[in-house]
């Protein structure tokens, strides 16, 4: 995950791109939690490297490689389990300044694909109240249907 947060009783999310997050108590004292890419890199094999270039840096690679870096990260994801907190994180103390409260919107169903919307984020498409990743789909490819579910903000029939 690549995201530098600050999250805290406000639910607020601001990306910075960084591998990082901060998490404070209203107060404003909290902590700091990046990662040591250095490190993290360290620990890759040549064809776990090879294969991030090829598959994500790149965008090429086939089926049979995806699964392959898949199974390598999953491997690596375990191996750095082993290596103690602070050789892969940089962790401190901070103090930040925290936001008033976020303004509190009445929530409402997205008609497709059900899930709970803030009423600000709604649209309204082909008469229905719809959620803004229902909009995208029903403006890129084929409209979502009211079958489909949205998960993770991509629509898909039902199992």
């Amino acid at each position: 995950m690549v995201v530098d947060s600050v999250l805290h009783s406000t639910h607020r999310n601001t990306n910075f791109g960084k591998t990082a997050f901060t998490l404070t108590y209203r107060n404003g004292e909290g902590i700091r939690v990046s990662v040591k890419s250095d490190r993290v890199r360290e620990e890759r094999s040549a064809e776990t490297s090879g294969l991030f270039e090829k598959i994500v840096v790149r965008r090429e690679g086939n089926e049979e490689e995806q699964r392959r870096l898949s199974s390598l990260w999953k491997d690596l994801s375990f191996q750095l389990l082993e290596i103690p907190d602070e050789e892969v994180f940089d962790i401190a103390r901070v103090v930040v300044e925290v936001p008033f409260y976020a303004r509190i919107f009445t929530c409402v169903k997205c008609s497709v694909c059900g899930e709970s919307v803030m009423e600000p984020r709604v649209r309204k498409s082909s008469g229905e109240t719809v959620c803004w990743p229902v909009r995208i789909r029903s403006t890129t490819s084929s409209p979502a249907t009211v079958s489909q579910r949205c998960i993770g903000g991509e629509c898909k029939d039902p199992p």
